[in-house]
């Protein structure tokens, strides 16, 4: 597709455009269990996990497929 972002590029153009940083099971241990209990449930790899510094609750999940892919949710 002519102009159209590589998926890699797309996952980090969203995750940059968010402020997401990539944390890991020792700075947010609750946040990687959550996530790893329902990787295992739905059968996929645990995604890499990210936090977003923003107040107002949401998150969301980018990536070209299971083994590509990441999950963000805010501070909030």
């Amino acid at each position: 597709m002519p102009g159209a972002l590589a998926a890699p590029s797309r996952r980090r153009l969203v995750l940059a455009s968010t402020r997401a940083r990539e944390v890991s099971p020792q700075e947010q241990p609750r946040l990687h269990n959550i996530v790893e209990g329902l990787a295992i449930a739905a059968g996929i790899p645990k995604p890499k996990v990210y936090v977003i510094p923003e107040q107002a609750p949401n998150a969301f999940a980018t990536g070209r497929n299971p083994e590509h892919a990441a999950v963000a949710a805010t501070t909030g």
